[in-house]
């Protein structure tokens, strides 16, 4: 595994004129400095057998979407935090940052915890690994200054909201894991972390990666070591039963992000979809890569059918709150996030 630190590259870019400072990164082409979003809106420009020196740019996605909220019969008090946890490559940094655009529209105080410097790379889930629990513990203990916040999120196992001492309802979305651990194999592939020998069935076969992790992750710290068990799976659906406001399915993102706005009492939001992961080794498993992962995460593949159970029931008891989008929604009411 190896680790890449990219540089900062200064100019601006050739397409859209940004600066460095305007923009997340720049990234040098042979011809040209691009920046992040106009290398996802120009996917043609470089051939993608070369598109391997663009590792640590966090692409986006080339089309715009409009998120409606529902029209949620009730949402949290402003004494209840809403906290989003955030399943590593489950699509939710794409509900994060439109989370924290709406939240800026609407003067919400709203709070990312990152993953600390102990995990490094941040999202790769080896066993023992808490995400971004200790940046909660460090906010906590150091007083940190930060502005009031009724919404955060972060990647982290289930029960922060012990650590901060409030009252609290989570938010989450849950993937397919098999397509959750190929996206995540790709996305760390693209970023530079993992060189042409390092399979993702060797990886899952030495014990590098942690099996079920989102199991592991509604179940509470205590689950991201040893093994996963039905007592461990039991524990994550006592949470979800009891904590969650909404458990999404990745397959319905979209759906979800409008429940997630009727929750908040947020406007509608147009939106792009974040940290698309461009550049793949791995673009469909076969059988055999298939069957290991369904073997290694069957905590998880159970996990995925009750939420999506969960999902569809969630789904028929609002049916009368989801808005129609018809006619068009005024663009002078809807919060950009792309």
């Amino acid at each position: 595994m190896k680790n890449v630190t990219p540089a900062k590259i200064e100019g601006s870019c050739s397409y859209c004129g940004r600066s460095g400072d305007e923009v997340s990164r720049l990234v040098s082409g042979p011809e040209a400095l691009v920046c992040d979003r106009c290398v996802a809106r120009l996917p043609d420009w470089l051939p993608a057998e070369s598109r391997r020196w663009l590792r640590w740019v966090n692409f986006s996605g080339d089309q715009d979407f409009i998120a409606l909220p529902w029209r949620m019969p009730t949402a949290p008090t402003d004494s209840t935090l809403v906290i989003f946890q955030h399943l590593p490559k489950s699509g939710g940094t794409t509900i994060d940052h439109v989370l924290a655009a709406a939240a800026r529209r609407c003067g919400r105080g709203y709070l990312r915890f990152g993953v600390g410097k102990g995990c490094d790379p941040p999202v790769w889930i080896a066993p023992g690994w808490t995400g971004a629990w200790g940046t909660v513990e460090q906010h906590v203990q150091t007083r940190a200054p930060t502005p009031a916040f009724t919404i955060c999120s972060g990647h982290f196992p289930h029960g922060v909201h012990g650590v901060l001492d409030r009252p609290a309802r989570y938010i989450t979305l849950v993937r397919d894991p098999v397509a959750r651990e190929i996206s995540s194999y790709n996305y760390h592939y693209q970023n530079g972390v993992l060189d042409e020998s390092e399979s993702l069935g060797d990886l899952l076969s030495q014990g590098r990666l942690l099996d079920n992790p989102q199991t592991r992750m509604l179940a509470g710290p205590a689950a991201m070591r040893g093994s996963c068990t039905e007592d461990t799976f039991n524990q994550a659906q006592t949470n979800l039963e009891r904590d969650f406001a909404i458990v999404g399915v990745t397959e319905h993102a979209h759906d979800f992000l409008g429940a997630v706005l009727g929750l908040l009492a947020f406007p509608a939001v147009r939106y792009v979809h974040r940290r698309v992961t461009a550049i793949r080794r791995i673009e469909s498993p076969d059988a055999t890569l298939t069957h290991l992962l369904q073997q290694v995460h069957a905590w998880d593949l159970r996990l995925h059918r009750t939420c999506q159970e969960r999902w569809q029931a969630f789904v028929h008891r609002h049916r009368d709150s989801i808005p129609r989008q018809v006619p068009p929604v005024d663009n002078g009411e809807v919060i950009d996030a792309t």
